[in-house]
């Protein structure tokens, strides 16, 4: 099989085998004096299919883990800078699971409540982007291409948001990964921009196709997703010492299993403060004495096969006490859902 082809769904080496290196994709003069990026330089190395393909972690989506580098832990000074494990974005992906809707997507936001933002608006013309807009460093944690069908969001890894050395602003990153017209384009540009960044995971999917990016400073994994339910926390995709997120598919596959995907179903999903298992946080996370961090918005949306945004549902503060609202489309366009 070639090993740049990705593979059919159902192949066995869909279990995934994608280590990027900056070089893959160019990204376009464009994008690249968006980013604040140079002309890029190096190489891509791909890996074929199987287990344990190089150094580094998984190699799958659904298959078994390779030996994984050691993961580093907050310790000593860097602990005490971050003063705890804050939680930063809970994203949740039913792909091709329910009839008619092959992208449902409900994911919180958990950010400092200072940080300034704006609700969803249109944020590109051409091609024509809506999502809500970060003021602080510009660019967006969640968009959806209109033209192309296409939803980009990212989740920061843990221990990531204190300022420092970067190339690009990971806000920034979705945005130009939205510019592209098919989940395939936007992974390819997702791997050659990624080891410009600090650490992030980035779930890129259309209709046909989905795909996360996994990416920590000289890692850079890419997954690309069977059917069914996925979930993406603060920590590494896939980690199994991560309890938030079994929980979280457990849940994922009951709403599944009740062929449900009404943003009502999907905003009491998100509302959720319940933790049933050792080290997990809620996913409606509320700022204990002292902090300031917590859910800040909640979002829900909906593609169809056609690739048309069939709704785009925004919570503008926790979704247990915000009231959550449809997102107008741009002007002189039928509303989504319309």
């Amino acid at each position: 099989m070639h090993r740049d082809r990705p593979p059919e769904p159902g192949h066995p080496s869909e279990r995934l085998f994608r280590r990027a290196r900056p070089g893959a994709h160019d990204g376009g003069s464009a994008g690249r004096a968006r980013l604040g990026l140079g002309r890029g330089g190096g190489h891509r190395r791909t890996f074929g299919p199987g287990y344990g393909a190089g150094r580094g972690g998984p190699v799958g989506d659904e298959g078994p883990r390779a030996r994984a580098a050691p993961r580093r832990r907050l310790t000593g000074t860097a602990f005490r800078r971050n003063e705890r494990r804050v939680p930063v974005c809970t994203l949740h992906l039913w792909f091709q699971t329910f009839p008619g809707l092959p992208v449902v997507f409900a994911g919180n936001r958990d950010e400092n409540l200072d940080r300034a933002w704006d609700p969803p608006t249109v944020l590109v013309e051409h091609p024509r982007i809506l999502g809500p807009r970060d003021r602080v460093a510009g660019g967006t944690w969640l968009g959806v291409n209109l033209d192309a069908g296409l939803l980009v969001t990212l989740a920061n890894h843990e221990g990531t948001l204190a300022r420092g050395p970067s190339t690009c602003s990971r806000g920034t990153v979705v945005l130009e990964t939205l510019r592209h017209a098919s989940a395939d384009e936007a992974r390819r540009f997702a791997e050659w921009v990624a080891p410009a960044c600090k650490s992030y995971t980035l779930l890129i999917a259309d209709a046909e196709r989905a795909f996360v990016v996994d990416h920590s400073p000289g890692n850079t994994l890419t997954y690309r997703l069977l059917p069914g339910c996925h979930v993406i926390t603060n920590a590494r995709f896939r980690d199994p010492d991560d309890p938030k997120a079994r929980r979280c598919l457990r849940r994922m596959e009951d709403l599944a299993a009740r062929g449900d995907p009404s943003p009502a179903a999907l905003f009491s999903f998100l509302s959720d403060h319940d933790t049933d298992a050792p080290g997990a946080t809620p996913l409606c996370i509320h700022p204990e004495p002292g902090s300031r961090f917590g859910t800040s918005s909640a979002s829900v949306v909906h593609l169809e096969a056609s690739g048309r945004l069939a709704g785009f549902w925004f919570a503008a503060g926790p979704p247990c006490r915000a009231g959550w609202a449809e997102v107008v489309g741009p002007p002189g366009e039928t509303p989504p859902g319309g």
